[in-house]
């Protein structure tokens, strides 16, 4: 006897398909997004050559979460700022590392699924990724279904585009913003679809490291005026 795993993703609808597997018995797990994985086990065995139709599993739909982005005093929403939602207690260990989502034009980043918490009432840790994370105001954890502001300062913005030669975007690179002299700043970040923006950025002159594992390390002198895109 020897155990073997089969992988498949639902369709559009909802339903998924296995084929050509051997007959015994399985267990089927789903997992949604960010979800506790759902064991679906088939009882009795399959026999050679039987289908069989599992049914409806229905699913929670996890939390969400609103969290709104913008500038202080203006109150002016803030797009295309990564905003990141950790979880707080208990998590699973494939939800620890939390979600990851950048603001529209309206200053929202919008996150579905929050589940993976084996507490009855999962709390919250909100940041904004600027070159110094920004908490909200009230610093504290929030509960799912919550609404959360995080207000930056109207400082300069770096933004950037990362291409292979053909000019397809690169993705996931990592960008590391340095200031020139003693003092140093930093901030990792992860590129999608090959562009990054890098705000609450104070004036001065920086060095841009961009990175991809081995293959790319290139770097680029920038300056940064208050108020502007660089």
């Amino acid at each position: 006897y020897r155990r073997k795993a089969y992988f498949t993703q639902t369709r559009g609808d909802g339903t998924f398909e296995y084929l050509d597997i051997p007959s015994g018995k399985f267990t089927v797990e789903v997992y949604p997004r960010d979800h506790l994985p759902a064991p679906w086990t088939t009882e009795p065995p399959l026999e050679p050559g039987e289908n069989r139709d599992l049914g409806i599993r229905k699913l929670h739909r996890g939390f969400g979460m609103k969290v709104w982005v913008k500038y202080r005093g203006s109150g002016e929403p803030v797009g295309g700022v990564e905003v990141k939602v950790l979880p707080v207690g208990d998590p699973m260990p494939r939800t620890k590392t939390g979600q990851t989502r950048r603001t529209n034009e309206d200053g929202l980043a919008l996150f579905t699924g929050l589940g993976g918490q084996v507490i009855d009432k999962p709390r919250f840790q909100v940041v904004a990724h600027t070159p110094d994370p920004v908490l909200p105001d009230e610093q504290r954890l929030f509960a799912p279904d919550e609404e959360v502001t995080i207000y930056l300062r109207k400082e300069g913005i770096v933004k950037g585009r990362v291409h292979r030669p053909n000019g397809d975007p690169l993705e996931r690179f990592a960008v590391d913003l340095v200031s020139l002299g003693f003092r140093t700043r930093q901030l990792r970040v992860w590129g999608e679809d090959g562009e990054f923006t890098i705000h609450q950025v104070p004036e001065g002159s920086y060095t841009a490291h961009i990175r991809y594992g081995n293959l790319v390390d290139a770097s680029v002198p920038v300056t940064v005026q208050p108020g502007e895109e660089t």
